[in-house]
């Protein structure tokens, strides 16, 4: 916590542990592990977070099923 500025401390400090829930989760946590926390954790975490930013892995996409969306929003759109 002593990494953070004082305004971040303190918007963290105010934060309901279902924000800093969302937040985790949001981050890319396993919700089911984020449910256990309790709030001491949760800051610790999301301060970790806060500190260390960590690129959230994109999704990857299926192509078969892009190609089956892409065909029926065309046909939506020409009906």
């Amino acid at each position: 916590m002593e990494k953070l500025t004082a305004a971040q401390q303190t918007q963290v400090k105010k934060m309901s542990q279902e924000r800093l829930r969302l937040k985790l989760i949001a981050a890319g946590w396993d919700e089911e592990v984020v449910v256990e926390l309790d709030r001491e954790e949760l800051i610790a975490r999301y301060v970790e977070l806060l500190v260390n930013p960590q690129p959230v892995a994109a999704v990857a996409a299926d192509p078969e099923l892009e190609k089956e969306k892409l065909a029926f929003e065309k046909q939506r759109w020409e009906a």
